[in-house]
Order: C-alpha cells, then structure tokens, then sequence
C-alpha cells in the first residue's frame, strides 16, 4: 500500500469564499519569495491579497503567514469548519 507523501505545510483557516483568492495571493507571494523576487514578504503578501480582493485580513493573520513564508514553510488555507455558511 503506498502511503500518502506527507507536505510539510501550515495550515490556516478562513471562511469558504475567502479560501480560494487567499490561497492564490499566498501562492503568489511564496513563489515570488522562492525565486528572489520580493524582500518584504509582509507588504508582497498584503500586495497579493487586495489584488485578489481578500483586503480585509487581520493584521495577525498577515503577519502569521508571512513569516511562516519567510522561513520557507508553505501555506495551505483551508476551509473554517467552525464558521457558518453565508
């Protein structure tokens, strides 16, 4: 049986419509930061996230995910299963 590869990643979770356009800006911004294209993770992530409309995030948040980004560590975000749907 073969067992799943195991990614190591962080994980965060946001209400539904927010996952998709999150996940693309943290994309973006990993990607940009793996390739040497940005130095400041934090202003690049927030850059990405009012570009894909998701502006609202928490300052804690933001802060989070791009340090976790700056270590190297990617970023999964995930649907909040505590929150209900709209």
């Amino acid at each position: 049986m073969t067992e799943p590869v195991d990614y190591p990643a962080h994980e965060t979770a946001l209400d539904k419509p927010l996952v998709a356009p999150a996940q693309a800006a943290v994309d973006a911004t990993f990607n940009a930061f793996t390739n040497g294209e940005v130095a400041e993770v934090e202003h690049q992530l927030r850059a990405e996230l009012a570009d894909a409309g998701v502006d609202d995030m928490s300052d804690e948040w933001v802060a989070d995910v791009a340090g976790r980004i700056s270590s190297g560590e990617p970023v999964v975000v995930e649907v909040e299963e505590d929150i209900p749907p709209q």
